[in-house]
């Protein structure tokens, strides 16, 4: 199983890129994406943070564990109710949930290239410039879409009833 998060709210942090720090501040529609490190690719498309599960490893705590080795941020345990997406690959379930920023600041971990924070319309345009691997923009392109989780959306259409 693979896990991955779209990590939301006010994330304040300082991203190291090249020998330049960039100190950034934004607010709630934001989403935190990553490029990886990949030697063997020139320019590496970006993606959500997040990884595999290990042995006896719950999806929750794997999320929580992958943000903060990959961007060095702690996040709200998300729920089963914030999924995105669901996707059965051929060799794993591949998994998005919308991610609550906690606490931290954002710095690149030791497998990650770069780390930025994106405003919805800038993933957007990222969207339609085929820069987001396909699998998380299909994540992305749901969450944007429907602009809820499914806890969120669930919520939302009881409150309409």
């Amino acid at each position: 199983m693979a896990v991955f998060g779209i990590v939301r709210g006010a994330v304040e942090g300082i991203v190291s890129s090249s020998e330049r720090r960039e100190v950034f501040s934004r607010g709630s529609g934001t989403i935190l994406l990553v490029q990886d490190k990949r030697p063997e690719v020139s320019q590496p498309l970006w993606k959500l943070p997040g990884g595999r599960t290990e042995p006896g490893e719950s999806w929750d705590v794997t999320l929580v564990r992958e943000i903060s080795e990959e961007v060095k941020i702690t996040i709200h345990r998300p729920e089963q109710s914030d999924r995105v997406l669901r996707v059965q690959l051929p060799d794993h379930v591949f998994l998005v949930y919308c991610a609550q920023y906690y606490t931290g600041m954002v710095e690149k971990g030791d497998e990650i290239l770069r780390v930025a924070v994106f405003s919805h319309d800038e993933v957007r345009a990222m969207l339609q410039w085929g820069i987001i691997l396909p699998k998380y923009a299909k994540a992305l392109y749901t969450y944007l879409t429907l602009g809820l989780s499914h806890r969120e959306r669930a919520y939302t259409e009881k409150e309409m009833r």
